[in-house]
């Protein structure tokens, strides 16, 4: 081939070449140091075949690193000593060795992000036990070995994770045989891979010690193996070792052997905490030698914790530790755990394009060569989390950073080790600040698998007083699980997920979803998705991407999710994406969706696939059936997935069952009694505001409010945090008191009780499963009990009673619709209702829970502006109370009542959303009339605000009137003091209309009669007013009751009227359907 060159090498010596220069302790800094005297970052070293049988040629520019990366080019190369003392495990096997495959596959889904989250109550355990160690029960003197305690807390964290088997190496006296064994074997493995292969082979004894200890370390494992072998797959314990024993390979159907299995779980108690002990411990030392960075480390976590230096972190709010995570980026940067990441030629090949590599030579990537280019890294050798800001990451050239590696052979664990990072360091930083003690200088050491600063022995460590400062919010909260807490939930006729074929079905207008996914996570939310269009009547099939690549174009809609995997498609989807590379995809009949997954911590390949995806089949030509979706799994992604359905299922004619008829089936269902609670998991995706300030807003002119009440609550937002006029706050309620005793009571439920809920399909429930959990935390927060019961519940209740009850709810069941309104829905009869008109008979648990209902999030219009103050959001709260429609005590609404009873100070979880366009103008000039009724006036106090900020600024107003529905003009014309300001200023005119006003006689007393206006009748009265407004550009805002105030006012305008204006953007509407309503 013409123009291709050798790589270059540095001199060397007769017989034994460059062996003298770059063997022993310090090779890797030598090795490095030739590299960068190369211009294009290459060189080959030449070895005596004794030690080196094959050209080792060393790299370290970013386009090298691109190539290198190609599996198929330069598979990874695996050290014969890591080969030989971990034989099959998933880090130490070649990639073409059958064994790696099936191996990889089983593997993936129990370090998948949302099995990570699964497992944060371990992690928040060892690192609360890690943390009272270094503060407490540490050195007397404030100096800690913090490499070895992170070892220690590391080593402890993965067997429980994935043996489910604790060594409390923190504690004991003496080091446990099995950590002493694997320590020791592997640091003597990275002795041997150094070593000069004839000089290892003479040191006999050594040689011998080392097997042994493998031999030991192997007697080990087969008694935790034999140990859940006796407790068979009943015992349900859902981790790594349970996974390999009772699960098969999903392509070939085959078991792991009894081998294999041993090797991958000595490959995890070896390998698997080195990676994260390495990182963790250069991240101390980066921010100990950064005190200022340090601290807006802290500052963060507490503005997240609000000084709680005890209270784990959910998973959601670990994600939003944004300088945590810059630190974490950067210091795998510029010290990663890997120095070297090696790979071989699998044939005659070139790098960079005109350099020869022969076939078989083994190619070592300088990691921190790469790291620290000039060429790719302004300033490299600074420490700067600030160059991983999002407005900067574009920046970053591709190839110059993989501290995991890369390709299919990128660092498994690397998912859980940034998860197991962000949880020991913000537990530790909240309670410390560590210092360090004396000067350093410090070099990099390889004593062990990773890499770690060799000088760094202790650090000064200085327990922190608890701040004081306010709690915040990063991201919209939800109630329990991340994605199957608020999951829409099937019907009893709604075929399980494994009913759901899972092969491609070309039927005519089915439904396909088809998804790439390598940890589970896209193929559990792909049929999610599946079940969800199965309930709403639709044909449908899961399948992998890769399965309908022969069958393209296919007739019936196609939604598909994928996930990338560090930066490549998964498996099952790589025919799939290189198909629509091709060119040769003509699809300009199909119509498509596509919903992204993944983890923003790959900051580089986030979305990375999907989005290209997405792009090529609009080249190829098909129609989106809505736009892209994507989805964060490091945080609370339930919110993410609800918006993107509640476009999709409308956009294919579908519509989601309300009103009670998802019934999750209580056959999936289990529920035991536990002994200890965990609410860690309970937690998840829980973010904190707090409340400024709450006053009553009713008037008391009249003497009397009738009992009513409507409260302006101030929650103070954290920095960072922003709203526009307009915007939603969403708020996560919990149930009264009294309705939670009344539950508890019902259902037979003893004060105090723990309960654990394990359910088959745990993408199937909204349920919090696989954690202890307090029974009456579980009512509080989780289930709504003011659903009435629908005619599809009734048989499933009827099976779980006997006698006359079972008799009465089936009749219940058989009735026709209207007379099952008449006796149930009407009334708003809930289960807890029917079961005491029942005489409150016994039934499981389980069955209840299946008929009970997810405790939703309720929106509120945000009643203040911005430009009032920024860092305040207030809502107005109509406090729902009165007499039971069902004839069964009083109804309290489930959020209002929680909002009438918190006190300043207090927390709230809340979250600002988008209103979808419901906003003031820009321009202050163009008029607009406002309309609504009750707390239906809320956004329209922010329009106010913002208005008189705009007055304020200088801009001109164009005019602005309210037209305003209350009961009394003496009681509820909410903000009237401030309304009556405002008028005065010119910032609106306000027009009201009382619908129970009392009627006053010529002598000035009451008549006795009742004058009765709507808002809508004001909209007749003012009708010219209003058409000249709208001449003149006006927008018309309505917020209110969507049957009532708002159909009202439609039809005082004219159906056509309406629909003109909308077509022109002058008829906004923020309504809510009304669920509670009194005669």
């Amino acid at each position: 081939m013409s123009g291709i060159i050798d790589i270059p090498s540095p001199r060397g010596l007769p017989f034994v070449g460059n062996g003298l220069q770059f063997l022993g302790s310090n090779a890797v800094a030598r090795f490095g140091a030739a590299v960068r005297a190369t211009p294009d970052g290459l060189v080959r070293l030449r070895f005596p075949k004794s030690v080196a049988p094959v050209p080792v040629i060393g790299c370290s520019s970013a386009e090298a690193s691109r190539e290198l990366f190609d599996d198929d080019r330069f598979p990874k190369f695996v050290a014969p000593p890591m080969a030989a003392a971990i034989r099959n495990g998933i880090f130490s096997t070649f990639t073409h060795d059958p064994v790696w495959a099936p191996t990889h596959r089983e593997i993936l889904p129990s370090l998948s992000g949302s099995q990570v989250i699964r497992d944060l109550p371990i992690l928040h355990s060892v690192a609360r036990e890690l943390t009272d160690f270094v503060i407490g029960q540490g050195p007397r003197d404030g100096r800690v070995n913090m490499e070895e305690a992170l070892t220690r807390a590391a080593f402890d964290a993965i067997c429980q994770i994935a043996l489910r088997t604790s060594y409390g190496t923190l504690y004991r006296q003496s080091d446990p045989e099995y950590f002493d064994l694997v320590r020791k074997g592997l640091d003597e493995t990275m002795a041997e891979i150094r070593q000069v292969p004839l000089v290892w082979k003479l040191q006999v004894p050594r040689r011998r010690r080392q097997a042994a200890r493998f031999a030991l370390a192997r007697k080990e494992v087969d008694a935790i193996i034999e140990h859940r072998r006796l407790l068979g797959p009943e015992a349900g314990i859902d981790d790594l070792l349970g996974r390999l024993l009772w699960e098969v390979d999903p392509e070939t159907g085959q078991a792991m052997s009894e081998e294999t299995i041993r090797d991958q779980v000595l490959s995890f108690s070896v390998l698997g905490q080195d990676t994260t002990k390495s990182l963790m411990t250069w991240a101390l030392y980066h921010l100990s030698a950064h005190p200022e960075i340090q601290r807006q480390v802290q500052d963060e976590i507490d503005a997240i914790t609000g000084g709680d230096q005890t209270r784990p972190l959910s998973a959601t709010e670990l994600s939003h530790l944004q300088v945590l995570d810059r630190v974490l980026t950067e210091t795998l940067r510029i010290t990663p755990p890997f120095r070297i990441v090696t790979r071989y030629a699998a044939t005659e090949e070139t790098l960079l394009g005109k350099y020869r590599v022969p076939q078989y030579s083994i190619i070592a990537l300088l990691l921190e060569v790469t790291h620290r280019d000039p060429t790719s890294w302004p300033d490299p050798e600074r420490f700067d989390p600030d160059r991983w800001l999002p407005e900067r990451i574009a920046s970053v050239v591709p190839g110059s950073y993989s501290p995991f590696g890369g390709g299919i052979r990128a660092c498994i664990g690397q998912g859980f080790a940034h998860m197991e990072a962000l949880t020991f360091l913000s537990t530790l930083l909240r309670a410390a600040t560590f210092h360090l003690d004396g000067e350093y200088s410090v070099d990099v050491s390889s004593a062990h698998f990773s890499s770690s600063p060799a000088a760094l022995k202790t650090l000064r460590v200085v327990r922190r007083e608890p701040s004081t400062v306010a709690p915040a919010f990063r991201t919209e909260p939800a109630a329990g699980c991340p994605f199957p807490s608020t999951a829409r939930q099937s019907t009893d006729d709604t075929p399980s997920t494994d009913d759901l074929p899972e092969s491609f079905s070309a039927a005519e207008g089915a439904l396909t979803v088809a998804y790439g996914s390598e940890g589970g996570t896209c193929h559990q939310i792909a049929r999610r998705l599946a079940r969800e269009a199965a309930s709403m009547g639709l044909a449908v099939s899961v399948t992998p991407l890769d399965s309908i690549v022969e069958a393209l174009p296919i007739s019936g809609p196609l939604v598909i999710v994928s996930s990338s995997y560090n930066g490549a498609p998964p498996s099952n989807a790589s025919r799939f994406l290189a198909h629509l590379k091709s060119g040769d995809a003509e699809l300009s009949s199909m119509q498509v969706a596509v919903l992204g997954v993944g983890d923003p911590a790959w900051h580089l390949t986030y979305q990375a696939v999907p989005t290209e995806m997405d792009a090529l089949l609009k080249q190829a030509g098909c129609t989106p059936i809505v736009e892209r979706g994507a989805m964060d799994v490091s945080q609370d992604f339930s919110a993410e997935y609800l918006e993107w359905t509640a476009n999709l299922w409308p956009t294919l004619g579908l519509s989601a069952r309300t009103d009670g008829e998802r019934v999750l089936s209580h056959s999936t269902l289990s529920v035991t009694r536990a002994h200890h609670a965990s609410l860690d998991a309970i937690d998840e995706g829980v973010s904190n505001g707090y409340v400024a300030s709450i006053r009553e807003l009713m008037q008391t002119r009249s003497g009397t409010t009738g009992g009513r009440s409507t409260r302006h609550v101030e929650i103070t937002l954290p920095e960072g945090v922003t709203y526009e006029t307009g915007d939603h706050l969403i708020v996560h309620s919990y149930n009264h008191r009294l309705v939670v005793d009344r539950a508890l009571e019902v259902l037979g439920i003893e004060a105090g009780a723990m309960i654990e809920i394990t359910a088959e399909d745990s993408a199937g429930t909204w349920l919090p499963t696989g954690v202890p959990v307090d029974a009456r935390f579980l009512f509080e927060g989780f289930i709504d009990f003011g659903q009435p019961m629908s005619g599809r519940q009734m048989p499933v209740l009827a099976q779980a009673l006997t006698g006359a009850a079972a008799a009465t709810v089936s009749a219940l069941g058989a009735l026709s619709s209207e007379d099952f309104d008449a006796q149930v829905f009407d009334r708003r009869l809930t289960l807890l209702d029917l079961l005491t008109e029942l005489g409150k008979p016994a039934i499981p648990l389980e069955v209840a829970l299946s008929l009970l209902s997810p405790l939703k999030r309720r929106r509120y219009s945000i009643s203040s502006s911005p430009l009032d103050d920024p860092g305040v959001a207030s809502i107005t709260v109509g406090v729902v109370r009165g007499p039971a429609l069902s004839g069964h005590g009083t109804f309290r609404g489930v959020a209002s009542t929680y909002l009438a009873g918190v006190e300043a100070g207090q927390v709230v979880k809340v979250a600002v959303a988008s209103s979808g366009g419901f906003q003031p103008p820009d321009d202050a000039s163009v008029p607009i009339i406002m309309i609504g009724a009750g707390t239906g006036i809320a956004p329209f106090r922010g329009f106010a605000q913002h208005r008189a900020g705009q007055r304020a600024q200088g801009h001109v107003l164009g005019e602005a009137l309210l037209l305003a529905g209350c009961r009394r003009s003496d009681e509820d014309r909410l903000y009237l003091d401030e309304w009556e300001a405002h008028e005065r200023d010119g910032v609106v005119e306000v027009q009201w209309a009382f619908s129970r006003e009392p009627v006053i006689g010529a002598d000035g007393n009451p008549t006795g009669e009742i004058s009765k206006a709507y808002v809508q009748d004001l909209v007749t009265g003012f009708r010219a007013r209003i058409d000249e407004l709208l001449s003149r550009g006006a927008i018309i805002y309505i917020c209110g009751d969507a049957s009532g105030m708002a159909a009202g006012v439609r039809a005082s305008l004219g159906d056509d009227v309406v629909g003109d204006l909308r077509s022109r953007g002058q008829y906004l509407e923020d309504v809510w359907s009304s669920t509670f309503s009194h005669a």
